[in-house]
């Protein structure tokens, strides 16, 4: 991950990048800086899926939408993710922003955090089940879907949606 519009003081002093990345809260937020912010710096096999959830998190966050978390909480999730993510994924420079395989989870985080439902394709329960999530499954929520509107996801299933 290229972050050479910051000098390395910064970056590893102030932001507090890692010899294995940049670790951050929900993947966009350094727990050291308020007011400043990154999407579209995880890897994960759907970015762009991942880049639209993380723009409508931050979005909200700044809208009020969103808790903002204490410090503490922050640095709490930030410290279990690195434990997380060093016990298992290879040693990369990028490997704080790594997601990959894991990336329904990390939706489903993004989701709860914005009082959204991770389960995508109900009210079909096999549908939940056993098929995979596809990037129309979170239109409702980044395709510009409205509040209480009746769409269909990658199912075909019709959905109620809310915003906040």
């Amino acid at each position: 991950q290229d972050f050479s519009f910051f000098d390395a003081k910064t970056l590893d002093d102030i932001i507090g990048r890692d010899e294995d990345g940049l670790y951050l809260y929900r993947g966009i937020v350094p727990e050291k800086v308020p007011n400043l912010a990154f999407v579209g710096h995880v890897a994960c096999v759907s970015n762009i899926t991942a880049y639209g959830l993380q723009a409508e998190w931050l979005a909200r966050l700044l809208t009020g939408r969103v808790e903002a978390k204490s410090l503490e909480s922050m640095h709490a999730e930030i410290q279990a993710k690195k434990k997380w993510a060093r016990s298992w994924i290879p040693p990369t420079k990028s490997r704080g922003m790594t997601i990959m395989l894991h990336q329904t989870h990390y939706y489903d985080q993004l989701l709860k955090d914005m009082g959204e439902n991770p389960h995508r394709k109900m009210p079909n329960i096999l549908a939940e089940m056993f098929m995979p999530y596809t990037p129309a499954d979170y239109h409702s929520i980044i395709g510009g879907g409205g509040g209480g509107t009746t769409e269909t996801n990658s199912t075909d299933t019709k959905v109620e949606t809310e915003r906040a």
